[in-house]
């Protein structure tokens, strides 16, 4: 069951972000700054978050907890109480309708981001704009009066400046260059509407300006800290908002859909997609950036690598079993099969051939060579891996520590005298090698299942995580005792930690730690195109 504490984290975070942020204290400032234009849109904006936090609860709960309680799967219900608000209490019809539209806006959200997942697409405000076009037509529809305008809200002078002020501030203290950018772009916007179109700033150019805000804000936000060419991209987003509002205006669209925030919503997508399609590596996410930062500002940095690095190159992964012969127990696999029987170290062998040859044909990708950029640049203090492909050291890097050694070299598992895959030449296909040292058993230098990490670079691992200032974990789901051992350690100290993986990870995560969803080779070609400071 959740707590108390929990859910009003969720309610003040959905409400935070509408300013694309969230920090509960953010969600306090923009709720007192809404309450000056319209108290009911803002009581409408608080039961709508906390409806629509309880209703996806239970779907996020598992795998999603931490977004959930970050308000990322309750704010469209926020924005569609803040439009819808006013008639929260105007009479039982209308109550009764608000209710059930932040339901159905709850649950459209939930699927429109299992459909916008498969594009590495955001919802936004996506479901709030469709569910609003629902209750404006079906209660139209039953002569019920409804409009939605600038003039749902109780404007007055001062009331909106104080709300402007309010919400400026929320955005300001959450991204500086995102904000004064916004108002550069927004202050251009007015003065080309009152000046070349003479529109009055409480009629139309109001409704533009807004639009113009959202998109500058949230374009700078996802497009800004790539530089000249993310500079491009915020105008050409603001250009296409611009474009699509007069096209709704001027063709009087607006007469049978209230435009609300679609100009923004639609362009903005439309950005993310084509820049999807053409440059890779723009995806939005509400922590992307800050993440990118940290890695930015800080030094001594370890690395904890899984196989969500290499299987760009080709490697599959563990989980998928691609590498495992399905024709075997997976016993015949264990280590302690490896010592007893033959036919388990013939089975074992021939797999890991197989594991060696197809590394042989693949090698490394812009993650590896973007961490060794990093450890040149002195921020990476180490990379401890469990991968046993060697791409971290054949991209350059020289602070490797591997977990589970690597598979380009054999050993012997008792003094462990190293020799070449071709030096054995297949002989294990017909008898047991031996080392013509001490006569034991040789193995592929990698960890089996069942098999004791060597002490030493376990000893060296739990040093580095220890002296790190951030811990890095990349591609992996953290289902193994030595990354789930390494992340205590790093808990313990106090570390930073960051997690970036496509999937859910398989333990539960703290309130500081951040976790971003997110393709590792698209995160790494953003940060590729990065200048970072030594």
């Amino acid at each position: 069951m959740v707590s108390i504490k929990d859910c009003i984290e969720a309610t003040l975070n959905g409400i935070a972000q509408i300013a694309f942020s969230n920090k509960p204290v953010y969600g306090i400032i923009i709720f007192i700054s809404i309450l000056f234009i319209s108290p009911m849109s803002a009581l409408g904006a608080i039961i709508g978050v906390s409806l629509s936090s309880l209703i996806s609860y239970n779907y996020y709960k598992k795998s999603y907890y931490s977004e959930w309680k970050k308000g990322y799967f309750s704010y469209s219900s926020g924005v569609l109480g803040i439009i819808i608000g006013s008639y929260l209490f105007y009479s039982p019809i209308y109550f009764l309708t608000y209710i059930t539209s932040i339901i159905f806006c709850t649950l459209l959200d939930i699927v429109l981001k299992h459909f916008f997942f498969n594009y590495k697409l955001p919802t936004f405000a996506l479901s709030a704009i469709i569910t609003c076009w629902l209750v404006y037509l079906i209660l139209l529809y039953n002569k019920y009066p409804f409009w939605i305008s600038i003039g749902t809200f109780p404007f007055n002078k001062w009331s909106t400046y104080i709300c402007i002020i309010g919400i400026l501030s929320a955005l300001f203290l959450n991204n500086k260059k995102a904000t004064i950018t916004t108002i550069a772009f927004t202050v251009t916007g007015i003065i080309f509407c009152r000046l070349i179109l003479n529109l009055s700033f409480y009629e139309s150019a109001g409704l533009w300006a807004f639009n113009i805000a959202t998109i500058s804000y949230i374009s700078s936000i996802i497009f800004l800290p790539l530089g000249l060419f993310g500079i491009l991209l915020v105008f050409i987003s603001i250009l296409l908002s611009s474009i699509i509002w007069l096209i709704w205006i001027y063709s009087e669209f607006w007469q049978v859909l209230p435009v609300l925030i679609t100009p923004f919503t639609v362009s903005i997508l439309i950005l993310i997609f084509i820049s999807n399609k053409i440059f890779g590596p723009i995806i939005y996410s509400s922590n992307l950036w800050s993440i990118v930062d940290l890695i930015k500002k800080n030094k001594n940095i370890c690395v904890l690598s899984g196989a969500g690095v290499s299987t760009p190159s080709g490697i599959p992964d563990y989980v998928s079993g691609e590498w495992l012969d399905k024709k075997h127990d997976i016993k015949d696999y264990d280590f302690t099969h490896f010592l007893k029987s033959r036919n388990s170290r013939k089975i074992y062998w021939d797999v890991c051939y197989k594991f060696y040859t197809n590394c042989k044909k693949t090698k490394y990708n812009i993650i590896h060579e973007t961490l060794c950029k990093l450890e040149k640049s002195k921020k990476i203090s180490s990379v401890i891996t469990q991968n046993v492909d060697g791409f971290h050291q054949f991209a350059g890097s020289k602070k490797v520590i591997e977990l589970h050694g690597n598979i380009s070299k054999t050993s012997c598992i008792h003094c462990k005298k190293k020799y070449q895959w071709e030096k054995i030449n297949q002989e294990w296909l017909k008898r047991d090698v031996k080392c013509s040292e001490c006569l034991d058993l040789i193995k592929p230098s990698v960890i089996a299942m069942e098999q004791d990490l060597d002490p030493l670079v376990w000893s060296k691992a739990k040093r580095s995580v220890k002296e790190a200032k951030l811990l890095l974990i990349l591609g992996t789901q953290l289902s193994i005792s030595s990354a789930i051992g390494l992340l205590e350690i790093a808990r313990n100290n106090k570390t930073k930690i960051i997690i970036i993986n496509n999937t859910p990870v398989a333990i539960n995560l703290k309130k500081e730690e951040e976790i971003l969803y997110y393709p590792l080779e698209k995160f790494f070609q953003i940060l590729s195109l990065i200048k970072l400071k030594k």
